[in-house]
């Protein structure tokens, strides 16, 4: 039995157990998928001890880059965004980190490259804003990181000015705002510069409409949420799993 499962905190919303189960039948696998809410990335490692037959983790918020350093081993995806959401044990026992959010951002990103002018902005410099910045320097594409806590070379949301937001095109919402699980709030992001030509990029995906979402539509804005991105992330991380 392929026994896989998801660690974060919170997980009770997830849909990888259905996207799984359905892998498990397409392939004819007898398998189990599991959801551990845990506190702390050390965790994660007693999990493998305790549960002999776990074969692989994928891992989300708030383990992503916490984990990392707690492998034996990292991709090149990993080490590039220094950010890991699978974790498979090899066959020698060690824990090799990946990650497979770079390749679901990349393919949710695709329907919109045509549409881009000027930097995508992204939300968050947490794992998923990593893998987003990591996937928009794989397209030679622009872009600026945005948070609260700005690092150097990153910009504050009080530097989102009308004529830098005006120039661009695409914003990557990469933080837990309005998850399920987390406070249904707003980053904070000057609404009142949405306009018609914006699209968001939301990488929550429950609930499928979020509030950050329900405002840019307001304003007459496209946005989508990320359940596409789920989809091919889970999709890279079957992949890893069964070779």
């Amino acid at each position: 039995m392929l026994e896989l499962g998801l660690a974060g905190n919170p997980i009770l919303h997830s849909l990888s157990p259905a996207i799984f189960e359905r892998f498990f039948r397409r392939a004819r696998i007898e398998g189990r998928y599991d959801l551990f809410q845990l506190q702390s990335a050390q965790e994660i490692q007693s999990l493998f001890d305790t549960r002999k037959n776990l074969k692989g983790l994928n891992v989300t918020i708030p383990f992503k880059r916490s984990v990392a350093p707690l492998l034996d081993r990292l991709d090149a995806t990993a080490l590039k965004c220094g950010s890991v959401n699978v974790i498979k044990k090899l066959s020698d026992g060690q824990l090799a980190g990946y990650n497979t959010d770079i390749a679901g951002f990349t393919g949710a990103l695709q329907p919109f490259i045509s549409a881009l002018r000027g930097p995508v902005l992204v939300l968050g410099g947490g794992g998923a804003g990593s893998a987003a910045a990591a996937a928009l320097q794989d397209q030679k594409l622009d872009f600026y990181i945005v948070s609260r806590h700005p690092a150097r070379g990153q910009l504050a949301y009080e530097d989102l000015t009308p004529s830098l937001l005006q120039d661009c095109t695409l914003i990557v919402h990469a933080t837990p705002c309005g998850m399920r699980g987390f406070p249904a709030v707003l980053p904070p992001f000057p609404i009142h510069l949405i306009r018609p030509h914006h699209i968001l990029l939301d990488m929550v995906y429950q609930p499928r409409i979020t509030p950050f979402m329900e405002v840019f539509r307001q304003r007459g804005a496209r946005a989508v949420n990320g359940l596409r991105m789920l989809w091919l992330q889970a999709l890279e991380s079957w992949t890893i799993f069964k070779a």
